[in-house]
């Protein structure tokens, strides 16, 4: 009882003193056992179990009449004053220190369970419309167990009808004894626990239900007293007020880990981007190497079989070889103008800009297409008047331009007849600026093909690449 009444458990020690009392009287000691029972009789008065305070005083007339004592006529105790600025001043220091849901939830159940004398408790927390056991406390040899998580809650837990009605009314519910005052729910479930003590206390911030604390203590009734649910409903408000705080930080944190994970995503797919994209310039660079190259040599074969027939006649035609040899060499070396070119463009160099004439140029390119337009009956007319005006531009570019416009028209007659395969290449200045166009007496472009006429292998001849479009455009 000494220990006890250090240590602010007044309910215990009204119980030692009770218990000790009877036993004094059972062996004859009335004066220690009256001393005991005064002491417990006044114990249960200072803990708020004042219909348990006048059952002891209506078992022994001798402690005087039951009900003389009341709450206003026994002053508080100071340890029981000191216990429960403890409990507030612990339960602030959690709440402002943690911020882990898990762990200031096993704070306060523990603070909780102690400090108001409880056997068994239960921390609720709405879940949308329906209530949630998220913790559970039970006093186990003097220290508080709690168990962590989510359990749907049932009778065998706790009485549903008490927890339905705070939930309803959003008020506390005490029962000092619930096997007298509440008989249908003197059972807890079908464990058959005698249910005594037990409060329900709701959690409101706000003006928001966000749950409820569930207390019982069977070992007697009355255990709760007004003091005591006063001192739990004034800690209420701060309790809800740290569970949704620590609610809202862990769904912060929640959404720090999905960002973070969303970022590592992103940058996870911008490197498989970047590496397919570079995968898709080598592969456009192979395909225009390909496309570009196919020309100048193509023309140098030509050149071949034309000095081979000057070489095969009866009397061979020297200058004629000759011709063919300079336009294989011109060939070969535009061939490997070409190739600088393109991997100057795949690694982003700058392009060799010289002052030129573009008739020039297209004059040079007419002169290495001229076996091809021979080869496909076409009929070019030229009206190339821009009066030697210069402009700033790399040479093997603009012929890779100009080359692959032609081919194109010509390509794009190869079902025309042959008497309407008409070549028209033009030049003019306009506005101080050079405008070179290429018309041919092909079919045309389909108008689904229009929108994508220069993206990269989009063509319309079953042997194209689709390469040349874009090259002039890049």
């Amino acid at each position: 009882a000494r220990v006890a009444a250090a240590s602010g458990f007044v309910h215990e020690q009204a119980l030692a003193c009770e218990l000790a009392g009877a036993l004094c009287l059972a062996n004859g000691l009335p004066d220690s056992g009256l001393h005991h029972l005064h002491s417990a009789r006044d114990a249960y008065r200072r803990w708020g179990a004042h219909h348990k305070a006048d059952q002891l005083c209506r078992q022994y007339p001798e402690l005087g009449d039951a009900g003389a004592g009341g709450p206003e006529q026994v002053p508080a105790e100071p340890a029981r004053v000191a216990a429960g600025w403890e409990l507030g001043m612990r339960a602030a220091q959690a709440m402002s220190s943690e911020r882990v849901m898990d762990r200031l939830i096993e704070s306060l159940m523990a603070d909780v369970v102690v400090h108001a004398g409880a056997q068994y408790g239960l921390l609720l927390l709405m879940r949308g419309d329906r209530p949630m056991i998220e913790a559970s406390a039970r006093v186990v040899d003097g220290a508080v167990s709690t168990t962590l998580g989510t359990v749907e809650p049932n009778d065998d837990l706790l009485p549903l009808t008490v927890l339905n009605s705070v939930l309803r009314t959003r008020q506390t519910f005490a029962l000092a004894d619930a096997s007298a005052d509440a008989p249908s729910i003197r059972m807890r479930g079908a464990s058959g626990r005698r249910l005594r003590s037990l409060v329900c206390l709701p959690l409101v911030r706000g003006g928001t239900l966000i749950g409820a604390y569930y207390l019982e203590n069977n070992l007697a009734p009355g255990v709760f007293g007004a003091g005591r649910i006063a001192e739990l409903e004034v800690l209420a408000p701060q309790v809800a007020i740290a569970l949704e705080t620590a609610r809202l930080y862990e769904q912060l944190i929640d959404e720090n880990d999905r960002r973070l994970a969303a970022e590592m995503g992103l940058r996870s797919a911008r490197a498989e981007l970047a590496r397919t994209s570079h995968l898709t310039v080598m592969g456009t660079l192979a395909a225009s190497i390909a496309h570009e190259v196919n020309q100048p040599l193509t023309a140098i074969v030509a050149s071949v079989d034309a000095s081979l027939r000057w070489l095969n006649r009866a009397t061979p035609n020297l200058g004629e070889v000759q011709d063919g040899l300079a336009h294989i060499r011109k060939n070969g070396l535009r061939a490997a103008e070409i190739i600088r070119a393109l991997r100057a463009l795949a690694r982003q160099t700058p392009s060799v800009m010289t002052p030129l004439r573009p008739d020039e140029v297209l004059s040079e390119v007419l002169d290495m297409v001229r076996m091809e337009i021979a080869g496909h009956g076409v009929r070019v007319s030229t009206s190339l008047s821009t009066d030697g005006a210069l402009v700033a531009a790399d040479r093997v570019q603009l012929q890779q331009v100009m080359l692959n416009l032609i081919t194109n028209a010509i390509d794009a007659m190869a079902t025309t007849p042959p008497d309407a395969r008409d070549l028209v290449i033009a030049s003019a200045l306009e506005n101080a600026e050079v405008v070179i166009r290429v018309e041919d007496a092909g079919h045309g472009i389909p108008d689904a093909m229009r929108q994508r006429l220069f993206d990269p292998f989009i063509t319309s001849k079953q042997s194209g690449m689709g390469m040349g479009l874009a090259i002039c455009k890049s």
